[in-house]
C-alpha cells in the first residue's frame, strides 16, 4: 500500500509539472501573437492570422511590416528567451549556485569586444561586409568558451575556481571595451554601447541559426539529463555512480558557452534572462531535469517575449533596448536572491 500510494504521489507530481509546462507553452504562444499585434501600428488578432496566412489578401504595407519587422523580433524573443533560460538552467546545475548564469563566464562581454573592434576600427569589414560584426563577436565569445575549458580540465578545478575565472574574464573585456569606446568618436562609442544594451532586430536567418544550434545543445543536454539530475547528490555520490563529473561539467560549460556566443552575437546583450528564468522553473517544477529543461526554456522566453511586449506597447522600442528591460526587473530579482541566499545561509 505504501508502495502504491508512493507511486501514485509520483504521478499526481508528474502531471502537475507537465500542466505547468504545457500552461507555459500556452502563455508562449499567447504572447508571441500580441508581440506581433502591437507595436507603432496595432493590429487585431485576426488581421495578424489573415496576414500570416493569407498574405496577398491585405495591404501591402500591413504586410511587410507584420512579416518584416513583428514576426521575426517576436520569433527572436521567443528562441533568444529559450536559449538564455537552458544556458542559465544548466550553468546553475553544474555550478551548483542559484546566482550563476552565462554572463557569469564572461561570454557576453567577450562578444561586446569584438563587435566594438570592429564598430571602432573597421577590422574584418573588407571581407565581411556588414557581418563582420557577428562574426567578431562569436569568435571573441569562443576565446572565452575555450580559456573556461582549459580550467575545467584541471584536476583541480571546482565550481568556484570556474567562476572566479568567469568573473575575472568579465572585467577584462569590460576595461577592454571602455579601452576601444576612449579610442573612438563619440558616434561610435553610442553604438558600441546600445549593441551591449541588446536588441532583437534580427532576420529569420539569424533566429534559424540560433534554433539549430538549440536544438543540438538540448539533444546532448537530454540525453545527459539523468546525471545531470544527479549533481544535486553531490560530486563524490556522483563519481561512485561511475559518472565523470569533470568532463561533464566540462562538457556543459563549452555547450553553454557555445549558445550564447550564437545568441549574443546575433543580439547583443540581454542580461538577466538566464537568471530570473531557471528560478521561475525550479520554483514550479522542481530540480529533475526532464522537467526543469524545458520548464527553464519557456521562463526564459516568457519573461523575454513580455518585456518585448512592454515595449511595444510603451512606445519604447526604438529609443529603449531590451537589454535595459530585463535588467530593471533583474537587477532587483538577483539582489532579492542574494538576500535570501543570505537569509537560509543564517
Amino acid at each position: 500500500m505504501e508502495t502504491s500510494g508512493k507511486h501514485s504521489g509520483y504521478r499526481t507530481s508528474s502531471r502537475r509539472r507537465v500542466l505547468a509546462i504545457v500552461a507555459m507553452a500556452m502563455a508562449s504562444m499567447v504572447l508571441v501573437l500580441l508581440c506581433i499585434a502591437f507595436g507603432e501600428t496595432d493590429f487585431s488578432l485576426s488581421e495578424v492570422f489573415q496576414t500570416i496566412f493569407d498574405r496577398e489578401s491585405v495591404p501591402r504595407g500591413m504586410a511587410s511590416i507584420i512579416w518584416n519587422e513583428r514576426i521575426p523580433q517576436a520569433l527572436a524573443a521567443l528562441f533568444v528567451g529559450f536559449a538564455l533560460g537552458v544556458a542559465g538552467a544548466e550553468m546553475q546545475t553544474v555550478l551548483n549556485n542559484p546566482l550563476a548564469e552565462p554572463y557569469t563566464l564572461g561570454v557576453s562581454m567577450s562578444a561586446a569586444f569584438g563587435a566594438a573592434l570592429v564598430m571602432a576600427f573597421g577590422i574584418g569589414t573588407s571581407m565581411l561586409g556588414t557581418s563582420a560584426v557577428v562574426v567578431s563577436a562569436f569568435l571573441f565569445a569562443m576565446v572565452t568558451c575555450a580559456v573556461i575549458s582549459l580550467v575545467s580540465r584541471s584536476r583541480r578545478s571546482d565550481r568556484v575556481t570556474i567562476i572566479l575565472t568567469g568573473v575575472a574574464l568579465l572585467f577584462l573585456f569590460q576595461a577592454l571595451v571602455n579601452t576601444v569606446q576612449s579610442l573612438s568618436s563619440t558616434e561610435v562609442s553610442n553604438s558600441i554601447t546600445f549593441w551591449m544594451f541588446g536588441s532583437l532586430y534580427t532576420g529569420l536567418n539569424q533566429v534559424f541559426a540560433i534554433v539549430v544550434v538549440l536544438v543540438l545543445v538540448l539533444l546532448f543536454f537530454s540525453m545527459n539529463s539523468w546525471r545531470l539530475t544527479a549533481l544535486k547528490l553531490g560530486d563524490s555520490k556522483v563519481a561512485s555512480m561511475g559518472v565523470n563529473v569533470v568532463g561533464l561539467r566540462r562538457n556543459v560549460i563549452v555547450a553553454v558557452s557555445v549558445l550564447t556566443a550564437i545568441v549574443v552575437s546575433f543580439t547583443g546583450t540581454i542580461g538577466f534572462i538566464g537568471l530570473v528564468g531557471p528560478h521561475i522553473a525550479r520554483r514550479l517544477v522542481g530540480e529533475d531535469q526532464r522537467f526543469f529543461l524545458p520548464a527553464s526554456a519557456l521562463s526564459g522566453a516568457l519573461f523575454l517575449l513580455a518585456a518585448h511586449l512592454v515595449c511595444n506597447l510603451s512606445d519604447l522600442t526604438s529609443a529603449l533596448p531590451i537589454g535595459v528591460v530585463t535588467s530593471l526587473v533583474g537587477v532587483p530579482f538577483f539582489l532579492y536572491m542574494i538576500h535570501r541566499g543570505r537569509r537560509l545561509a543564517a
